[in-house]
């Protein structure tokens, strides 16, 4: 489209492109423009020609985006958020916002947010917060738009694409069935020789690589998907259990389990948050950061970045 005479193009044409390629149903398209579906089709039609490329091709009751339809549809993201930063209101009122903001993060590190969100809600009362722990192919779905924000344990994303920020460090505490271990610090042998329950993926992959760097091997006999069930197992059994001190903490306050410091020395583990640079000057968007940062580095027994 190099040389394109931008006032020969009806540039709404890019919202019905913005709409078909997020919807990929033209009736639902025409719901989501309030156009009728002859409309719509007929507008597929003008910016298949527009771009000399199919665009949409269909596939059973839906429509897939072509190559060119994949690679356009950031680049219209970009355009369509920028102009609506210059034509919208100068101040953001969070209780007149509406949208979604999708949120990947681990029960853990939903937790650590939860009750900064609660309040969010309560201000923002037409926004839908929508929470997955579901943590595959995350650069791709933060690309493509499928989550917003991503929060995790994992290090920061390092490509030019992504903007991230650390939200807090924590030491790793051990955590017991009360009655289990009277010394107010666990050793590193007692540590090595007793039978562990770990939570899958996330704080507890770099805890592994770390111990076994100093030569302790964890013998873990459980692993669970989260932290609130290997807390509530852990409390009713003999086995320990390693958590983030904010975790540690609210788990204590749920079921019979005390803390125990550790008499050797771990890392700290940090809390990071990520995000597309296409999201970066959303207000809706920013707004909910500033939300997660808030309430991450108000939770207790935190240290903030």
């Amino acid at each position: 489209m190099h040389g394109v005479n931008l006032r020969s193009v009806d540039l709404n044409l890019l919202l019905v492109l913005h709409a078909l390629l997020t919807e990929r149903h033209i009736t639902r398209a025409a719901s989501r423009l309030n156009m009728s579906q002859p409309a719509v089709s007929h507008a597929l039609g003008r910016l298949r020609a527009l771009f000399n490329d199919r665009i949409l091709i269909r596939c059973g009751q839906e429509m897939r985006p072509t190559s060119r339809a994949e690679e356009i549809a950031g680049d219209l993201e970009v355009i369509l958020t920028d102009i609506s930063h210059i034509l919208e209101r100068p101040n953001f009122d969070p209780s007149e916002a509406e949208g979604k903001i999708t949120i990947c993060a681990t029960e853990g590190a939903i937790t650590v947010f939860a009750d900064a969100l609660v309040e969010a809600k309560a201000i923002a009362r037409s926004v839908v917060f929508e929470l997955s722990s579901e943590q595959y192919d995350i650069e791709r779905r933060l690309k493509s738009g499928d989550v917003d924000i991503y929060v995790d344990t994992q290090p920061m994303l390092t490509s030019s694409e992504f903007h991230s920020i650390e939200l807090f460090r924590n030491d790793l505490i051990c955590v017991m069935r009360n009655g289990n271990g009277e010394s107010d610090r666990i050793s590193r042998a007692d540590y090595a020789s007793r039978d562990h329950i770990m939570i899958a993926g996330g704080t507890n992959d770099r805890l592994t690589h770390f111990l076994r760097e100093i030569g302790i091997m964890r013998n873990t006999t459980v692993i669970t998907p989260g932290y609130f069930s290997a807390a509530n197992i852990a409390s009713k059994s003999d086995l320990l259990l390693t958590l983030p001190a904010a975790l540690a903490a609210h788990v204590c306050e749920i079921f019979p389990l005390q803390q125990r410091r550790f008499a050797f020395d771990l890392p700290e583990v940090a809390l990071t948050m990520s995000w597309h640079s296409r999201r970066d000057s959303n207000p809706l968007h920013r707004w909910a950061r500033d939300i997660i940062v808030a309430g991450a580095r108000t939770a207790p027994t935190v240290s903030a970045a």
